[in-house]
């Protein structure tokens, strides 16, 4: 299984993403910035979501082809 550099980068900037957005909707009280970071959060969640379905399809195609 091969892999690249770039997907462990990608998934890491979503995981830091994840993460910053977790923490400002936490400390805030304003309830518009709670419901951005939250929108935030979810949509962080998907994106490391279709980078597993992704690196496992990639996994898949590596298999088949030996």
């Amino acid at each position: 299984m091969k892999i690249l550099i770039l997907d462990i980068l990608i998934f890491t900037v979503d995981f830091i993403l994840f993460v910053y957005f977790t923490k400002v909707g936490l400390k805030t009280t304003d309830m518009t910035t709670r419901l951005i970071c939250c929108v935030a959060m979810t949509y962080e969640i998907y994106l490391m979501m279709r980078f597993f379905k992704a690196l496992k399809l990639k996994m898949k195609e590596q298999k088949d082809l030996k």
